[in-house]
């Protein structure tokens, strides 16, 4: 399992080490980019970053097997956290660990530290579930656009996705959002053969290949609304970027002509030579979900990933993101629910597995297990942008529309009761027209908001009183950063 350890601002014996846990992806070494990490030289503390087992280059079995995935959970990754920990903590200064490669030595002990953790997304999971369950080696935990509600049939997530494209705030507004709603009608009559013909629609949005069958027909309709969730979930985050305010300019531009201006938006997302929209189910959706075969050592950030995401959405969380729901754009694409974006994709991809009720049981038994927004937790600080669809599954202010969202399935097995949410006020910082984990890049006094200014004095504030130190009790030392 590789994980990162950066030495050069930790005070001393007992001062904080600050955990940035990894998760869905590959793990590269944390820097001045991240909030955490200017705290970690503020505060005096050891940085370490842990990559999650079967991501990345972290590879505990042969390959992504059907059998070898049962060892790729949420449980599994707590439970490889705090053998970390532990691993860390019983390090001599000094003295270097062959256990690690090459040989770890730390100039201190953290024996005596408390230990901060630190995720967005599913890490963010993992942040407030590590605490909650070993709270006897985390001191507190920031859980930045944290999940923690499974759920199979995610509505809400294009709900969110559709407020956003309304929102004037952020470069959207009615308008745009009437415009694609309308181009989308048009666009699945076409294609399914009730409507203008196919040969009508912009190149951009024409199938690439014929749709047979309602799998092929999920495929194709969900690429043209992923480009919007895409963007809407990392909105003004990555530089040079498509935005909300771009895309709607884009569909506006076309003015009354409402399939050429979702068409605009869409070619903005996918590459310049893309000149039609997936629509196979074999070729476009289930080759990379079938391939059970790791990326090898020295993919660094490229390793696959999703073969491994979607068995933990399959096996533990749902996550499904369909368009069946009410109240977004998307609504006209009747057919991409979760009959095709669950149950079928995960039995197709993981050998036949699980039937709705089996697979409604198992979200059942996550939440169970972590407590999902009535987790029994404390010293875990929840961090939510208003415009990130994930935080509709999150613990979030009650002022949210999306506050206590459920959309439980009792037909699909899963529990129809839906937790009130527990957490204190004290614990929760929602950011408003902010997307997913903002809260983690590192404060810039051009680009942020008042909001996110506010949200960062938050953030300090919990890391200080969980790590028990001001500023003004620290003098940082210098160490090299090491790789393991």
């Amino acid at each position: 399992q590789r994980f990162y350890v950066d030495s050069s601002f930790w005070k001393g014996d007992g001062a904080p080490v600050f955990l940035y846990i990894g998760g869905e992806g590959s793990l590269g070494p944390p820097g001045n980019g991240l909030f955490f990490y200017q705290l970690a030289e503020k505060y005096g503390a050891l940085v370490v970053a842990l990559e999650h087992r079967f991501y990345g280059e972290s590879f505990p079995t042969e390959d992504m097997s059907v059998s070898n995935l049962e060892y790729l959970t949420s449980e599994q990754a707590l439970a490889d956290i705090a053998r970390f920990v532990d691993y860390v903590n019983n390090l001599k200064p000094g003295a270097a660990s062959d256990l690690a490669e090459p040989a770890l030595t730390l100039p201190h002990s953290s024996y005596a530290s408390p230990w901060v953790a630190f995720g967005g997304s599913y890490p963010g999971s993992l942040s407030s579930w590590v605490r909650l369950k070993y709270p006897g080696l985390i001191a507190g935990s920031i859980a930045s656009s944290a999940p923690v509600l499974a759920e199979l049939d995610f509505t809400q997530y294009l709900q969110v996705v559709g407020k956003a494209m309304a929102n004037e705030d952020i470069g959207g507004s009615q308008e745009c959002y009437d415009a694609v709603a309308d181009a989308v009608k048009t666009v699945h009559n076409a294609v399914t053969g009730s409507g203008v013909s196919v040969e009508a629609l912009p190149s951009m949005l024409t199938p690439c290949g014929s749709v047979e069958d309602q799998r092929d027909l999920y495929t194709y309709e969900q690429g043209i609304y992923g480009a919007w969730q895409g963007i809407v979930q990392y909105n003004l985050e990555q530089p040079n970027a498509p935005t909300v305010a771009s895309m709607c300019e884009a569909v506006l531009a076309a003015k009354d002509d409402h399939l050429t201006g979702l068409a605009n938006a869409v070619k903005t997302v996918y590459s310049d030579d893309a000149d039609c929209m997936p629509s196979s189910w074999e070729e476009d959706m289930m080759a990379d979900l079938k391939n059970t075969t790791f990326s090898g050592p020295g993919c660094e950030q490229e390793c696959s990933a999703m073969r491994q995401w979607i068995w933990q959405s399959c096996n533990e969380f749902g996550f499904f993101q369909t368009s069946t729901g009410a109240d977004h754009p998307f609504a006209a694409f009747t057919e991409s629910g979760y009959d095709v974006a669950g149950a079928t994709l995960c039995a197709a991809a993981y050998d036949g597995l699980a039937a709705d009720a089996d697979l409604g049981a198992r979200t059942g038994l996550t939440n169970r297990h972590y407590g999902a927004r009535a987790a029994d937790g404390t010293n875990i600080t929840y961090v939510h942008g208003s415009m990130d669809p994930w935080h509709a599954l999150g613990v979030v202010a009650p002022g949210s529309p999306f506050f206590e969202s459920c959309n439980a399935r009792a037909d699909l097995g899963e529990d129809p009761r839906c937790d009130p949410q527990e957490a204190a006020a004290a614990d929760v910082v929602f950011i408003a027209n902010t997307a997913h984990c903002r809260d983690m890049y590192s404060p810039n006094a051009d680009a942020d908001t008042e909001a996110i200014a506010k949200a960062h004095a938050a953030i300090e504030a919990a890391v200080a009183r969980y790590a028990g130190v001001s500023a003004a009790e620290v003098t940082p030392a210098s160490a090299p950063a090491q790789e393991q």
